[in-house]
C-alpha cells in the first residue's frame, strides 16, 4: 500500500481472497516513512492506516464481520 503527496492511496497487490496470515506494509511515496504490521491468526480486521505527517501506524479491530470470506 503506497500513499501520495496528495494523500491517495495505491494497492500494490490484490486483497487475499482467504482469511489467514497477511502483512500490511505502507509506505508514503517521496519519504522513507513506512510501516509494517503482520496478522498470523484467521481473524477479520478492519485496518486503518494514519499518517501524523512524521510517522505511519496501522490501526486494526478483530471486531470485523467475516461475510467477505463466506
Amino acid at each position: 500500500m503506497r500513499a501520495g503527496a496528495d494523500g491517495a492511496v495505491e494497492l500494490d497487490d490484490a486483497l487475499p481472497d482467504r482469511q489467514g496470515k497477511i502483512t500490511i506494509a505502507t509506505a508514503i511515496a517521496g519519504t522513507d516513512v513506512s510501516a509494517e504490521t503482520t496478522f498470523d491468526d484467521d481473524n477479520c480486521y478492519d485496518i486503518i492506516v494514519e499518517y501524523t505527517g512524521d510517522d505511519v501506524v496501522h490501526w486494526q479491530s478483530a471486531s470485523s464481520d467475516c461475510d467477505a470470506f463466506r
